[in-house]
């Protein structure tokens, strides 16, 4: 294991996590790691009942991201997703949600016993941009058990939405806001980015702190606002639930070292933008690996621009884009036929961010400019149905079918693609031909309920 990872070292990361191996940010800190790994000894704290080095920390982030409250998360942003949902709903209780949430989501109506209240949105290229505010408010005024409102903004692929309109409107009729913003810790250090969820009026915010910040893997931070000190309770009692009783000082130092030394360096962030918006507006031409813009479909209402998402025109499949960008060194976070996706950070160097402009305009050239069909314009998420609760469907007997004697049957497992994360089809739902010839590529079985 160790020497594979090894031979991945110098490959150009166009992936998480947002430090990019770029150990002049960490120079301050030495080459040793382990000087920071340690336990709760006299004068270190502990993270479960801070009132020393890791409350002053937490206070601190808190001061810079403009909230009450921070807490950091050293089990990732997934256990401050079930930590906030398990705190603001109980068992039969409603949450109003994007049905393209993370898995993580999902995990928490299993654990909590809640129920979800699905907005769906329209999709192309297997990129989600839309919100309907007309439904998102119908269901607000008509379901009096909805406790909470959960949405991802940005998501996967940049896409932002109007969270100052969504917030209103969940104020409006007395719900807790809680938005899973894993992709957009740094819109808190620039304002040419979008403004932050905790900015919008967001209650309870959720960053992955090392997606696009330089954090190590598993770093992430919890903030909240205006939220009651009924829910803090509970929101601290399921913290410490869901994370390690033994928390990672080595990650915990990584959070505080890094937003601060970004806080007291707004100059690394002026030069990053400058770099992007150069290569935005030098590969904005392309037609056939063309670049998501705001424009790029009606209804966006705003983008992340350090989010490099290409939508495939050509005749290019994942396997051609995989080989290609092996053979210029280049690692990315998602490749697919639909499109790909390179992560970019405050810790990319120049000289990497110039290998990529130069690997794209390439790709652009050599890829067949004639066939531009391969475009797949699902323009439609499946609006699933569901007959019971992934509660209630994971205590069921099950058994294994072929996927083709699945339709009309209940599924019993999660159907992920990978990333992002996102469920194709949840315990309970029905199992349609749509979804079939979704999944059909990647799985010959799966469990159904009898």
């Amino acid at each position: 294991m160790f020497k594979k990872i090894k031979s991945k070292f110098k490959t150009i990361p166009f992936h998480m996590p947002g430090h990019k191996r770029n150990k002049k940010f960490f120079n301050t800190l030495g080459n040793n790691l382990l000087d920071y790994d340690f336990t709760e000894i006299n004068d270190l704290d502990n993270l479960h009942c801070a009132n020393g080095i890791i409350d002053t920390a937490q206070k601190k982030c808190a001061n810079i991201f403009g909230c009450e409250r921070s807490f950091f998360l050293v089990n990732g942003a997934s256990c401050g997703v079930l930590s906030s949902i398990c705190a603001t709903c109980c068992e039969q209780d409603y949450i109003l949600a994007l049905r393209s949430s993370h898995i993580s989501f999902y995990n928490a109506l299993e654990i909590s016993g809640a129920k979800a209240v699905f907005i769906y949105q329209k999709k192309f290229n297997g990129i989600f941009y839309d919100f309907n505010f007309n439904k998102f408010e119908d269901f607000l005024n008509k379901n009096k058990k909805i406790k909470a409102v959960f949405i991802t903004s940005p998501n996967y692929y940049g896409v932002c939405l109007d969270l100052t309109k969504i917030a209103k409107m969940t104020r409006k009729y007395n719900k807790i806001l809680i938005v899973d913003e894993s992709h957009g810790s740094h819109f808190y250090f620039n304002n040419f980015f979008p403004d932050s969820a905790i900015k919008c009026g967001a209650n309870i915010v959720i960053n992955s702190l090392h997606k696009t910040l330089p954090c190590l893997t598993q770093s992430a931070v919890l903030n909240i606002n205006n939220l009651s000190k009924f829910y803090v309770g509970r929101l601290e009692k399921y913290l410490k639930i869901f994370q390690t009783s033994s928390p990672s000082y080595i990650l915990m130092s990584i959070i505080d070292f890094s937003i601060r030394k970004i806080d007291n360096n707004k100059n690394l962030f002026e030069r990053y933008i400058k770099e992007i918006l150069k290569i935005r507006k030098k590969l904005n031409p392309n037609k056939n690996i063309k670049l998501l813009e705001k424009e790029s479909y009606n209804l966006i209402y705003d983008i992340d621009i350090s989010k490099l998402t290409f939508i495939n025109y050509s005749n290019y499949k994942s396997k051609d884009f995989i080989d290609f960008f092996r053979d210029n060194n280049i690692e990315l976070e998602l490749i697919s036929d639909e499109n790909f996706i390179a992560i970019t950070s405050v810790c990319d160097r120049k000289k990497n961010l110039d290998k990529l402009l130069n690997a794209i305009n390439k790709l652009e050239k050599i890829s067949n400019k004639e066939n531009k069909n391969n475009c797949v314009r699902d323009n439609v998420f499946l609006k699933d149905k569901s007959v019971m609760s992934i509660k209630s469907a994971n205590k069921q007997k099950n058994k294994k079918v072929l996927l083709k004697d699945s339709i009309n049957k209940i599924c019993a497992q999660y159907i992920i693609k990978y990333p992002p994360g996102i469920p194709i089809l949840i315990p309970g739902e029905i199992i349609s031909h749509n979804h079939i010839n979704m999944i059909q590529e990647h799985y010959s079985e799966i469990k159904i309920l009898v």
